[in-house]
C-alpha cells in the first residue's frame, strides 16, 4: 500500500484539500491525517482522520513523532509525508514511489542549501532555538563526531520505504529532539548517514509540490510567536548573565589568590 500522510497539531496550518486527488489516485493510495483536533467525521477534505490523544508533549514534538514514525504494521509500506501546508501540484509525484524500490528515502534539498553548521546558526539567529539549545547542539556535534558539513534536507516533505533501520533512525532522532533541540533538520541527515541508509537527495521539489504560508495572522498565533521570542530572549539573557557572572567571580577569586600570595 502507498500512503500519503500529514500530522497537524494545534492551529499552525490550513489543511490542504485532497478530495479530488484521492479520487484520481484510487485505492492504491491512502491519505491519513494525524491530529489532536476533533472532527465530526472520520474523513475531512479527503483525509482519513486519526485522532491522537493529547499528551504532555508539545504540538511540535507530537508532529515529529508521527512524522518520522508513522505507526503502521504494513512492512511493505511506501509513504510520502507532507506538512499540512504542502500542496501536491503534479500527479508526476507518483513516479517517486517507484524510485523507492532502490532507495530507502527520497529527500529534497534544503531551500537555502544549508549544511548542518549553517542551519544551527540560522535557527539561533531567527529564534527557532535559544542559546542553551544552540550550545547543546554544538556539544552534541563535537561529542559524537558529527560531520557538520553534511548537507541537510527540506523535511517538510519526504518519501520513505519501511525498513528496520528506518525505525532506528526515528527512535534516535526523537531522543535528541526532546533532549537537545526540537529541530529535526539539525540531526536527521546525520542519523541517516550513521545508519548507512540509502537516500536520494533531489532538487526538484517545485516540480511536484508548492508550499503555502503558515497560518500566522491570527491573534492567537501572533501572541504565540511573541511569547516564543520573548522566552528565547529571556533564556539567552539569563545564560549570558550566568556566564559573565562566572567569569567575574573567577577573575575576582584569582585576583584575591595572587594578592594573598
Amino acid at each position: 500500500m502507498n500512503y500519503i500522510y500529514t500530522a497537524l497539531f494545534g492551529d499552525y496550518d490550513e489543511l490542504q484539500d485532497v478530495t479530488q486527488l484521492s479520487k484520481v489516485l484510487g485505492n492504491n493510495f491512502k491519505f491519513i491525517l494525524y491530529t489532536n483536533k476533533i472532527y465530526n467525521n472520520n474523513y475531512i477534505n479527503g483525509w482519513e482522520v486519526v485522532i491522537v490523544n493529547n499528551s504532555n508533549e508539545s504540538d511540535s514534538i507530537k508532529n515529529r513523532e508521527l512524522k518520522f514514525t508513522f505507526p503502521t504494521q504494513d512492512f511493505t509500506a511506501k509513504a510520502l509525508y507532507i506538512d499540512s501546508n504542502i500542496k501536491i501540484k503534479s500527479l508526476e509525484f507518483v513516479n517517486l514511489f517507484d524510485i523507492l524500490d532502490k532507495q530507502k528515502y527520497i529527500l529534497f534539498s534544503h531551500p537555502r542549501n544549508h549544511h548542518l553548521i549553517h542551519e544551527v546558526s540560522y535557527c539561533k539567529s531567527i529564534g527557532k532555538i535559544n542559546l542553551s539549545q544552540y550550545i547543546n547542539v554544538l556539544k552534541y556535534y563535537k561529542n559524537n563526531n558529527v560531520n557538520i558539513s553534511v548537507p541537510i534536507s527540506e523535511n517538510s516533505c519526504f518519501l520513505w520505504k519501511f525498513s528496520p533501520k528506518k525505525l532506528s533512525v526515528s527512535q534516535k532522532l526523537l531522543v535528541v529532539l526532546k533532549s537537545i533541540a526540537p529541530r529535526d533538520q539539525l540531526f536527521f541527515s546525520h542519523f541517516l548517514l550513521l545508519e548507512k541508509i540509502d537516500f536520494d537527495m533531489r532538487d526538484d521539489f517545485s516540480n511536484y509540490f508548492t508550499k503555502e504560508n503558515h497560518k500566522n495572522i491570527s491573534k492567537k498565533n501572533l501572541k504565540t510567536r511573541l511569547l516564543f521570542y520573548i522566552n528565547n530572549s529571556f533564556i539567552d539573557t539569563y545564560i549570558k548573565f550566568k556566564y559573565n557572572l562566572f567569569l567575574f567571580l573567577s577573575k575576582l577569586f584569582l585576583s584575591k589568590f595572587f594578592i594573598f600570595i
